[in-house]
């Protein structure tokens, strides 16, 4: 119903979300030529937003795919 629809809705927009800031992260890496601190720490928003996914890693909530993209970028997780 109506709650489910919501969800669906919230769910989308926190896809796209993490689509966008994993897109600037990729995007500060190679500006940045490669190292994920020089591409990181200029922006708090992303350097936030990847303390949140390393949390989420040690948290098992990380999913096996998002784990996959970030350490294909050079992010150590652990």
């Amino acid at each position: 119903g109506r709650r489910h629809a919501e969800a669906s809705v919230q769910e989308r927009a926190r896809r796209r979300s993490w689509e966008s800031r994993f897109d600037e992260l990729r995007k500060g890496l190679k500006e940045a030529g490669g190292g994920v601190g020089g591409g990181v720490d200029k922006d708090e928003g992303l350097e936030a937003w990847l303390r949140s996914q390393r949390y989420a890693y040690r948290q098992g909530t990380l999913s096996e795919d998002r784990r996959r993209r970030l350490e294909g970028l050079g992010v150590e997780l652990r």
